[in-house]
């Protein structure tokens, strides 16, 4: 009989043991799984985190280019300002006589007043030949239209001189035809005639709408540059 007893109790020993490995076991595994789920939330998270940092940093270098690229090369233009500008009725040949589009800048850096347009009266002389017209916007837009050119030049000043920057103003005259006869820089607070001269040469190369009436059409035009 004790012997039979002692067997049970042994039995019974074995089985709790048994039964406690297995829910041991069973714990492991449950407590290894939530860590492999918790790893692959925070990998998840961190992936999510890192794809953000990416996108974040790609916005701010695009902003970064764009804003850089404004500063190479700001063109000054004139603001509307709730009326119809007079009608402009540009000059004859002679520089001094007639009317000119002429864009006046009243300061160079920051968000300051943009430059208003100006017409100027003059009486031609007798002999000047019939006077045409061409619009502000139509200059504006062959003259913005061809900033990528303009900025070229800039930049090649600035391989000799990577501090330079300032302002110009530049004088051209437009014949019935819409090409450009003859250039000159009025104004310039940038001592680089390698510059002047490119920018001369640009618009030289321009082409606009041919005024209507024909006649010659004097531009009075400013440029801003800085290399900030």
């Amino acid at each position: 009989t004790d012997a039979q007893l002692q067997a049970a109790q042994a039995q019974l020993q074995a089985a709790q043991l048994q039964a406690a490995q297995a829910q041991l076991q069973a714990n492991q595994a449950q407590t290894d799984a939530q860590l492999q789920a918790a790893q692959a939330q925070l990998q998840a998270n961190q992936a999510q985190t890192d794809a953000q940092l990416q996108a974040n940093q790609a916005q701010l270098q695009a902003a970064q280019a764009q804003a850089a690229a404004q500063q190479q090369l700001a063109l000054v233009l004139p603001t509307a300002t709730g009326q119809q500008p007079p009608a402009l009725v540009p000059p004859g040949p002679q520089p001094a006589a007639g009317q000119e589009i002429a864009f006046e800048v009243t300061q160079i850096q920051g968000e300051s007043a943009a430059p208003q347009m100006a017409v100027e009266q003059q009486t031609p002389p007798p002999t000047q030949p019939p006077e045409g017209s061409l619009s502000r916007e139509s200059i504006l837009r062959v003259m913005l239209g061809n900033r990528p050119e303009f900025n070229q030049c800039y930049q090649q000043a600035r391989q000799t001189d990577p501090s330079l920057q300032g302002r110009l103003a530049l004088r051209f005259f437009i014949d019935p035809d819409g090409q450009v006869t003859s250039s000159q820089i009025t104004e310039s607070t940038i001592p680089n005639a390698a510059l002047h001269q490119c920018i001369m040469q640009q618009v030289g190369q321009l082409h606009f709408p041919k005024p209507d009436p024909p006649g010659i059409v004097t531009v009075n035009y400013p440029f801003v540059f800085s290399a900030e």
